[in-house]
């Protein structure tokens, strides 16, 4: 798959007018997309599944963060 799943996935979740999107090279096709308010999306495509997941900000903090605040990932 591609980028084009990955944008296709936001398109069907989000207003995309309201956002900004930003790379996000550590996961498959991974974008990360931002709302003004700083709260955030995490979506990438699952080469495991052939799916494109997201994860939202609260999970992201939850599963990829060390017990120091710091990325996992």
């Amino acid at each position: 798959m591609s980028y084009k799943a990955v944008l296709h996935g936001i398109k069907d979740l989000i207003e995309v007018e309201k956002i900004a999107v930003f790379p996000y090279p550590t996961l498959p096709y991974g974008l990360k997309v931002m709302d003004r308010s700083e709260d955030y999306i995490i979506f990438f495509y699952d080469t495991n599944t052939n799916q494109v997941v997201h994860l939202f900000k609260d999970a992201e903090d939850y599963w990829f963060r060390d017990g120091f605040g710091n990325h996992t990932l």
